[in-house]
């Protein structure tokens, strides 16, 4: 990164000892206290005051990258403008819908909370319209989006459920990867095969909730036997038929009785008290 101090002489500032800096984000001078005071466009690559810059949440400065008359003279003066102010239709606030171009109240609009009026630029009906003819486009986008991120919606659907309930539900990608760490697999047979997250006292009992003091990684077939039955009869029930090992068990228990602050034989009492 190429640097050099000198007295910039600029409209906007007088004489005053400024710092140009060459980066990977553009060109730009820095005051002495720190802050961006002016940057080159990355269109007409002149160097201008930083005012002459739309803000934005990031950016070098907090500020687009394009200068204003840059930006528009390529996507046009009236673009985005006709949808900044609010106006009054039958004493109800409102603004042009950016799509229609028509004067629609301000409950005709989603919300949006950097939006004019802390709503989106189109109107109801105009993005209903925009949904409905990219309907296909848009679902597989969501499905493909569901693929990829599957283990981020499995933690979200632990958390809406246990919260439905009024219980615990701090469940995390990062929670999740830190009890995996742990089991290194299926905490009742060792296998990475199949693994599903299993709430020990069940969410319909109204305790536990979705959390580390009460989730445990199971292979798939012993989640589905287990469903919502008490975890030590289901063990007593099952040992043998799926060849459970009662030193995993034990420990399973042991890790989930420090996970609660409690010793083993409280933890047992809790359990079957949960289950009434």
């Amino acid at each position: 990164m190429g640097r050099n101090i000198k007295l910039y002489y600029g409209p906007w500032r007088g004489g005053i000892t400024l710092e140009r800096i060459k980066s990977k984000s553009g060109v730009y001078f820095l005051a002495l206290d720190g802050d961006v005071i002016s940057k080159e466009c990355t269109h007409c690559k002149e160097m201008k005051p930083l005012e002459n810059f739309s803000p934005t949440s990031h950016g070098l400065g907090k500020r687009v990258s394009m200068c204003r008359p840059c930006k528009n003279s390529k996507y046009g003066a009236g673009t985005k403008q006709i949808n900044r102010c609010i106006s009054e239709i039958n004493g109800e606030p409102a603004k042009t819908c950016l799509a229609c171009e028509n004067l629609i109240p301000l409950k005709d609009y989603y919300d949006h909370d950097l939006g004019v009026g802390g709503k989106r630029p189109r109107c109801k009906r105009c993005e209903q319209e925009q949904r409905d003819s990219n309907r296909d486009i848009l679902r597989e986008r969501d499905r493909e989006h569901y693929r990829s991120n599957r283990d981020y919606y499995n933690a979200k659907s632990r958390r809406r459920r246990a919260a439905d309930k009024g219980l615990n539900s701090d469940w995390s990608l990062e929670i999740e990867k830190e009890v995996m760490a742990h089991f290194q697999g299926c905490a009742l047979t060792g296998s990475l095969e199949d693994i599903h997250f299993d709430h020990v006292i069940p969410i319909c009992t109204g305790f536990g909730g979705s959390n580390r003091k009460n989730m445990i990684p199971l292979k798939g077939s012993l989640n589905m036997s287990k469903r919502n039955e008490n975890v030590f009869e289901w063990f007593l029930k099952n040992k043998n038929r799926f060849g459970l090992s009662q030193e995993k068990f034990d420990d399973t228990i042991s890790y989930l009785a420090r996970e609660n602050k409690m010793s083993e034989k409280e933890y047992r009492e809790f359990v079957y008290r949960c289950h009434g």
